[in-house]
């Protein structure tokens, strides 16, 4: 019996097209009312309502976000969805952000990454560097904060709070 190792091959590195679950836009080409640099975000984290929270910071300045709720999802959330900006959380399940960050750095990514982390860790200064995180973000565990920090690292006026 003859097995066709290209098929094989083919169908193993493809990833998954028609999932589309985490996703804020299904146009990707649509980068226009984005008022910051980085049209694209990638949000790596477990957590659903960590996620929510920073989709919705991001979509509040017209960015596309799109999610790998695993880190076995990351490079094939990298390889479709094409991210300007990849914010990880550092407790992934799994693997370390910094291992996520040095695979894909070690693919030749060139994207920035940023790390985001509720507690104040040494191991994320000292891996930084090596795994290539660009930012490292220290929240102490309050969205609220995180979310300022990163405002300030865009240089961003803080959106209208819609809720109020």
């Amino acid at each position: 019996m003859s097995i066709d190792t290209m098929h094989l091959r083919a169908s193993a590195v493809k990833p998954p097209f028609n999932r589309v679950e985490g996703r804020s836009s299904l146009s990707l080409q649509s980068d226009s009312g984005c008022k910051i640099a980085y049209h694209r975000v990638l949000i790596v984290e477990y957590r659903d309502d960590h996620y929510a929270n920073l989709r919705e910071f991001f979509e509040g300045y017209g960015c596309q976000v799109s999610r790998a709720k695993s880190s076995e999802a990351v490079s094939a959330e990298v390889r479709i969805f094409s991210p300007d900006l990849l914010v990880i959380c550092e407790r992934m399940p799994g693997e370390s952000a910094c291992l996520i960050a040095s695979k894909l750095r070690f693919g030749r990514l060139t994207q920035p990454i940023w790390l985001y982390s509720a507690q104040s860790s040494q191991d994320c200064t000292d891996w930084q560097e090596w795994s290539g995180i660009n930012e490292v973000f220290y929240y102490a565990g309050r969205l609220g904060r995180l979310r300022e920090l990163l405002q300030q690292r865009l240089k961003l006026r803080p959106l209208v709070d819609r809720s109020a």
